[in-house]
């Protein structure tokens, strides 16, 4: 990080969660919206697919990477 900004030659994603190293890793199954949005590879499909699953049932780990798999 130079003068306040992030990495240029990094995802933005990646290099917010390099420089906050105590924000990572994130519990999806707690984290707000907010945070989802902060996790690298995720987008608003993600985001919403996840928030959707929690509200309805337990979310699991296979729950999770049938969700990002769909998705991509």
């Amino acid at each position: 990080m130079q003068g306040g900004f992030l990495d240029l030659e990094l995802d933005p994603k990646t290099a917010w969660a390099l420089q906050n190293r105590q924000n990572v890793p994130v519990d999806v199954i707690a984290a707000s919206r907010d945070t989802l949005f902060r996790v690298p590879g995720s987008g608003t499909r993600v985001v919403a697919r996840i928030i959707a699953a929690r509200s309805n049932h337990h979310l699991g780990a296979e729950d999770l990477a049938l969700t990002i798999a769909v998705l991509r």
